[in-house]
């Protein structure tokens, strides 16, 4: 294997690890106020002697399950062994999760009734997404590109090549000069995309924000924005890397360990990025600054207007008598499906099993 492209796969291993161990780790504090491990408390609960003591062991736990798995990452090279990178990397959330289950039993005593009022908003939200037609259209656009180019330069794609490589920069994946074989990874790129894109479509109409008056709304509007833009880079990520895979059989020569390895690249700087955004937000914007007329209003009610008991294990939301289809989650950033409702079932299957039935058919 390429020496470079060994140890860019080393590294991107080790860098996955630390960025999820850090995204447990930080999640504690990045959630609501008037919420802590899932649960709803009192603010002040956080700062508590049993608060910080939840918050210590769960932070132990996470931060060693972190170290053993870097360090074996290390040991065992996942580069040269692809499959101990996924082993390792569902090893560390399994012990995250853990911790986080244990901490949430020690909470749980403390727990209060959450606020039961709701506002309504009389009027609409704006429901366009960022960007407009335009600016959503261009990964469809970019993917339409590399097909045009595609076409043109059919004759120089060799009669079987790779569509497909390991984490060690090895083809595991091979197509045949065919429409399907050739615009496979296209058509991977328009059906995720567009998954993204209702995805996107659906957060503006069936989501629910925790109120809709005051600094709580001003920052669930904000963080709404955001996800949205979220969505959106990862759209064009998307299509840019399966724009690339579908060139590659055009031309002339390259190097597919160095190909995969500049992926892993990307792929860690852009999630990288994404953290980074998501951390300075906070859940549901709660980290955001808020106008002074926002600042004027009513403070933010405990907890999300929700009832713990509707928060399975403090994780899946199921409420069939709430219309939302997608929430704030409690414990991670971003929005959760209320699994209560049937519409989500549907968007579950379509995420997930779509684009695996895809890749296997292809």
């Amino acid at each position: 294997m390429n020496p470079a492209a060994s140890m860019t796969f080393e590294l991107f291993t080790v860098g996955i690890l630390l960025i999820v161990g850090f995204i447990f780790a930080a999640m504690p504090r990045l959630t609501r106020p008037s919420l802590y491990f899932a649960v709803t408390v009192n603010p002040s609960f956080r700062d508590s002697a049993e608060g910080r003591r939840a918050l210590t062991r769960y932070r132990t736990t996470v931060i060693a399950g972190t170290v053993v798995c870097t360090v074996l990452a290390l040991l065992l090279r996942p580069g040269v062994h692809p499959f101990d990178e996924a082993g390792l990397l569902l090893m560390l959330v399994g012990i995250s999760l853990t911790a986080f289950l244990a901490a949430r039993r020690m909470v749980l005593p403390s727990s209060q009734e959450p606020t039961a009022q709701r506002d309504a908003e009389l009027v609409g939200r704006r429901r366009r997404l960022p960007g407009g037609v335009a600016l959503q259209s261009l990964p469809f656009a970019l993917l339409a590109a590399v097909a045009g180019l595609v076409l043109l330069r059919w004759g120089d794609i060799p009669a079987r090549f790779p569509i497909h490589w390991g984490m060690n920069g090895q083809p595991n994946g091979w197509a045949d000069r065919t429409v399907v074989g050739v615009f496979g990874p296209l058509l991977t790129g328009v059906v995720v995309c567009s998954l993204l894109l209702v995805v996107a479509w659906a957060i503006t109409r069936w989501s629910r924000r925790p109120a809709a008056t005051g600094p709580l709304a001003e920052r669930g509007a904000r963080f709404q924005q955001l996800m949205l833009w979220v969505l959106l880079a990862a759209e064009l990520f998307l299509a840019a890397v399966t724009g690339w895979v579908a060139l590659l059989p055009c031309l002339p020569s390259h190097d597919p360990e160095m190909t995969a390895a500049v992926i892993s690249v990307l792929t860690l700087v852009g999630v990288a990025a994404v953290v980074v955004v998501l951390v300075r937000a906070g859940q549901g914007g709660s980290r955001l600054a808020t106008s002074r007329v926002a600042d004027g209003a009513a403070e933010e009610s405990l907890g999300d207007r929700s009832a713990d008991h509707f928060w399975k294990g403090g994780l899946f939301y199921v409420n069939p008598d709430d219309p939302a289809l997608f929430v704030e989650k409690r414990f991670g950033i971003g929005y959760t499906l209320n699994f209560g409702n049937l519409w989500a079932w549907a968007i579950l299957f379509l995420v997930i099993v779509v684009p695996v039935v895809i890749g296997v058919l292809l």
